[in-house]
């Protein structure tokens, strides 16, 4: 499936491709903490900088800290306060290891703060938003196909995380 996001994105395919697929969350994160690791290992390099709140995140961050290379995390301090939500437990730790932490509003910030964490906190503002910003202007220009046949506007969605 991630081919769809380098052919509509128009961005360059990865260097390297752990191919770790589907699975559960120990099965997935296991395979790419092994991948990462001799990566990171094989690269040397002088930082890892992770992003958002995935297994991949957790993994990086988790290979990152075990081999003592500094950690920066895009998205550190969001909180949904839902320990039930894998995706909580994965921001917590990633940004516990981070020394890095890049924010993306105030209330990050300060919930960084609440947990203790007050250095190397920095707002820099939302990647998340800059993207919906960019992906709006793009099909405006450029509206899809189906759309444009069909008479209507595009609409933009993103669907995950259904109760469990």
């Amino acid at each position: 499936m991630s081919q769809v996001f380098f052919d509509e994105l128009g961005i360059p395919e990865p260097d390297m491709n752990l191919g770790v697929g589907s699975g559960s969350h120990g099965a997935q994160t296991a395979g790419m903490l092994d991948g990462i690791e001799k990566v990171l290992l094989a690269e040397r390099p002088d930082w890892v900088l992770i992003y958002g709140d995935t297994n991949s995140t957790l993994a990086g961050a988790l290979a990152a800290s075990k081999l003592s290379i500094p950690l920066a995390h895009v998205e550190a301090g969001l909180r949904s306060f839902n320990r039930a939500m894998p995706e909580e437990i994965n921001r917590i730790i990633a940004d516990h290891l981070s020394g890095l932490l890049l924010c993306p509003s105030e209330t990050a910030v300060r919930n960084l703060a609440d947990e203790g964490i007050r250095q190397g906190v920095h707002l820099v503002g939302d990647v998340m938003s800059d993207t919906l910003e960019w992906a709006r202007r793009a099909v405006e220009l450029t509206p899809p196909p189906a759309t444009s046949s069909l008479g209507y506007g595009a609409g933009v969605y993103s669907l995950h995380n259904p109760p469990r």
